[in-house]
């Protein structure tokens, strides 16, 4: 289905980007990430993009701003498969 226009792109756009972080371009795919997490608060695509964006922070050495998008996940999607991915990573 074709998006409305004026409306903002669907999560599923963003699917495509996400990928970023394979190729290293971490800057990039954190404000992919960001703007899954704000444009779509209540999409399930939100703990996948705590948890990449965790990743991309551990991949650059940021242990603590990782530990911190791990927590969020942890307590705002407690169910979520990248919520469950994200516990052993914090123990």
């Amino acid at each position: 289905m074709p998006a409305t226009p004026g409306a903002p792109p669907r999560p599923q756009s963003h699917h495509f980007r996400l990928s970023l972080r394979h190729l290293q371009r971490y800057d990039e795919a954190l404000g992919e990430y960001d703007k899954v997490i704000q444009l779509y608060p209540t999409s399930e695509k939100v703990s996948f993009a705590l948890y990449s964006k965790a990743d991309v922070y551990i991949r650059q050495g940021q242990m603590v701003r990782a530990k911190e998008v791990l927590q969020q996940l942890v307590q705002d999607y407690p169910m979520s498969p990248a919520a469950l991915k994200a516990k052993p990573k914090l123990e």
